[in-house]
């Protein structure tokens, strides 16, 4: 089950869905999608602080708010070719 969801972390939404409230694997899901999305959300900021680019407020709000996986690995793809950091977050 762990490689399974660290191979494919948006299965950790469904299992973490589906597992009994509460429970170990809810928790165990919940957890790894966390830290996987965190990484992901680091991974732009460094991307972009590499670069010499700052994301403004709202830019990091919505940075922050974003919990799509899909979504975040194509920030990442356009934080290293983005004229500016908040055009990698189109």
């Amino acid at each position: 089950m762990i490689w399974l969801l660290t191979k494919h972390p948006e299965a950790a939404v469904d299992l973490a869905n589906e597992a009994p409230e509460g429970s170990f694997v809810s928790g165990l899901a919940i957890g790894m999608l966390r830290g996987h999305l965190d990484g992901l959300r680091h991974a732009i900021h460094a991307l972009l602080s590499a670069r010499g680019l700052t994301l403004s407020q709202a830019g990091r709000e919505r940075l922050e708010a974003t919990s799509r996986v899909d979504v975040l690995d194509a920030w990442v793809v356009a934080a290293a070719t983005a004229a500016t950091a908040d055009d990698a977050l189109r």
